[in-house]
């Protein structure tokens, strides 16, 4: 039975196969095999263009220098030219005169003044000191050798400077006054007198 059944299945098989229609296989087309051969022939060119642009070396572009333009030379005339007729000689024109220009009156100068000679310089009076001097026997050896030995002998101090007087060795002062050593005495203080030798100021105490 089964081997009937096979048979049937196998003949219904090669019926079926024989009545399919078959599908011719499409050959390929000449038309795209041929684009693509031109393609890479086109290509090929380009890149062999290219090559040679690049390996050659660039020819300086030389401009024709332009020619020179022919010299034309004036046409030489033969010809006299005409001397001018006595009617055409002009006597020349004498020329005006030009205003003359009267000059402005000149102001009168005044005199300068002679330059004034400047007087000569007073001596100015010795600067004061600043602080209050030290006492002569604190000055310096070097500050002491131009001074001489001074006491301060009597010593009277007033408000009124007229009233004011020391006695220094023996002698009277008054304030301004140059003591017979050498010293200007230069103020008459409470506490004793201010003297001067030459620029180094010092004090005499009251003893």
């Amino acid at each position: 039975m089964s081997y009937i059944l096979d048979a049937l299945r196998q003949a219904e098989h090669d019926r079926q196969h024989r009545e399919r229609p078959l599908l011719p296989m499409a050959p390929p087309e000449p038309s795209l095999r041929r684009w693509w051969i031109g393609g890479a022939l086109l290509g090929l060119l380009l890149n062999a263009a290219l090559l040679v642009i690049i390996l050659l070396p660039s020819r300086p572009t030389t401009t024709p220098e332009p020619a020179p333009a022919p010299i034309v030379q004036p046409p030489v005339t033969n010809a006299l030219t005409p001397k001018p007729t006595p009617d055409e000689v002009r006597k020349p024109s004498t020329p005006k005169p030009a205003p003359t220009r009267r000059s402005p009156a000149k102001k009168p100068v005044a005199p300068m003044a002679r330059p004034v000679a400047p007087s000569s310089p007073s001596r100015l009076p010795d600067p004061e000191p600043v602080s209050k001097p030290p006492l002569l026997d604190v000055l310096p050896v070097n500050a002491r050798r131009n001074i001489p030995a001074l006491k301060l002998d009597v010593h009277i101090h007033s408000d009124q400077a007229r009233q004011r007087f020391v006695i220094i060795n023996g002698r009277r002062y008054r304030e301004g006054e140059q003591i017979e050593e050498g010293p200007v005495l230069e103020t008459i203080t409470p506490d004793g007198a201010t003297l001067r030798q030459g620029r180094q100021w010092f004090r005499l105490p009251v003893r």
